[in-house]
């Protein structure tokens, strides 16, 4: 969040992309479906990619800041924001939701009256929050040298239409990736590092509640 010149007024939230472990790009206002003449702060993006979770004293908000909930659309632009509602959100400030991978717990700080003074921490169990999505996760090494770890690309594409749904980047300090996969879909996935062969492969899982997977990658060395 910024309240740099340009905004609507107050605190605005901003978004900008990674292209390697050390250039990044301009900020970008997410626009005024998010950002009010209000003050707009502690955004948190989900491991899916387009559930934003972020709190605001605009809106339509109980008092003070409340936390609300947009996700992202395929065309870039972001749904009408959702107040989370009691007995989250109180009549004092509520800030800095997070959720678990799974959908399951959210952490947050609230200043609601019951609690030791100031800004207190909760938690509070999400019945209905991402219980069937799958997180893959795993390291991309090199095949022919133990514990190289590699700065990587994948690309996710749409099995049916080629059509890509997500970029991920991992670094060469860890090699780790996380996805997160809706259910009973399939997609084409490619995985990409500088001197090796790129890795195409199909991943997708039928799954009727939240699973996780761990998924090694190793990419044989491109021969001269």
């Amino acid at each position: 969040m910024s309240n740099r010149p340009g905004g609507f007024g107050g605190l605005d939230i901003y978004r900008v992309a990674q292209f390697s472990d050390e250039e990044w790009s301009l900020p970008i206002n997410l626009g005024s479906t998010i950002n009010t003449i209000y003050d707009d702060d502690a955004p948190f993006i989900h491991p899916d990619n387009v559930t934003l979770y972020f709190s605001s004293e605009g809106h339509s908000t109980m008092g003070g800041y409340d936390i609300y909930k947009s996700e992202l659309y395929d065309n870039g632009t972001w749904g009408k924001p959702k107040n989370l509602g009691y007995p989250i959100n109180t009549t004092d400030d509520d800030l800095f939701f997070v959720l678990s991978a799974d959908g399951r717990t959210g952490y947050y700080a609230s200043g609601t009256l019951g609690g030791f003074g100031g800004q207190d921490l909760y938690t509070v169990n999400m019945p209905y929050e991402f219980r069937h999505y799958t997180i893959v996760r795993g390291v991309i090494t090199s095949a022919d040298s133990i514990g190289i770890t590699l700065t990587a690309k994948i690309t996710l594409k749409e099995y049916d239409n080629d059509e890509i749904k997500a970029i991920y980047n991992t670094t060469s300090r860890t090699g780790k990736y996380l996805l997160v996969l809706p259910p009973n879909k399939k997609f084409n996935m490619s995985i990409e590092a500088e001197g090796y062969e790129t890795l195409h492969k199909i991943i997708g899982y039928d799954v009727g509640d939240f699973s996780q997977h761990y998924d090694p990658i190793k990419l044989e060395r491109k021969q001269d």
